[in-house]
């Protein structure tokens, strides 16, 4: 008598059952990843879409910091146009614009949602001013750049006196840096400054004695040059009263301040 034995239910189950039970779970898992990402689709979708709606486009543009350029200028080289998305707008593009106009030192640009564009100012500070023939006031800032045209000479700015050759624009820089740098209480005392080239930047204080600057230096250099200066004038207040009033056309040559000359 033949017996076959029939395999065993168990078992079967215990090695077929983890391959099942991971194709029923990957199987499970594909619908839910499919509608996860369409969620998401949905989604990005709709972000993309309330971007570009009038929910969040440009409504108004404030502008603050000026005071010697006008809004209205400013809001014309920024170029924002009503109704366009505020998600969009071209930052760099706008910054680069207004940036160009000459009396503007900077300007920082916000989105404020979500309906307004803010633009801030930093204007160009005027250290001195030139006097065309045509009698024009020009103010030149510490880059020694021409940037604004006024109708009289700003009170306590020296005037600026330049060449008229290929080395002006140098020369301007030169004294527009060397400004700049100067310690207050020497720079309120200076009514004039000049130089044919950037090497010779000379100013003439209030009580007409001249320091002879020489180029524009570093910030080590500067402190060097006005410390000088200053311990001289300190040393010939010293002297008699006549003395003082016969040195009133003093020279001070600190443009080597390792050899301060004084004529």
């Amino acid at each position: 008598m033949t017996q076959r034995t029939l395999p065993s239910r168990t078992k079967t189950a215990q090695n077929s059952g983890p391959h099942d039970r991971g194709r029923r779970t990957r199987a499970s898992r594909a619908p839910r990843t499919l509608w996860a990402l369409v969620l998401l689709l949905v989604l990005a979708g709709a972000g993309v879409g309330l971007l570009a709606s009038p929910l969040v486009d440009v409504r108004s543009v404030e502008v603050t910091g000026t005071e010697r350029v006008s809004p209205q200028d400013v809001l014309a080289a920024a170029g924002v146009r009503d109704g366009s998305a505020l998600a969009t707008l071209d930052v760099q593009g706008v910054r680069d614009r207004v940036d160009a106009l000459p009396a503007v030192a900077s300007v920082s640009v916000h989105r404020s949602w979500p309906h307004t564009v803010r633009l801030v100012v930093t204007e160009r500070t005027a250290l001195a001013y030139e006097t065309r023939p045509d009698g024009a006031v020009h103010l030149f800032d510490d880059e020694g750049l021409d940037f604004a045209v006024t109708a009289s000479a700003p009170a306590g700015l020296p005037q600026l006196k330049l060449p008229s050759g290929p080395t002006r624009d140098d020369a301007a820089r030169a004294a527009g840096s060397v400004l700049a740098g100067l310690p207050d209480a020497l720079r309120t005392r200076v009514t004039v400054v000049q130089g044919q080239f950037p090497s010779s930047v000379a100013l003439l204080l209030q009580d007409g004695r001249t320091v002879l600057w020489g180029a524009a230096g570093d910030a080590a250099d500067t402190a060097t040059k006005a410390a000088i200066v200053s311990t001289l004038e300190k040393e010939r207040a010293g002297t008699s009263a006549g003395a003082a009033q016969a040195d009133k056309g003093l020279e001070i040559d600190v443009s080597n301040p390792v050899v301060a000359v004084v004529r």
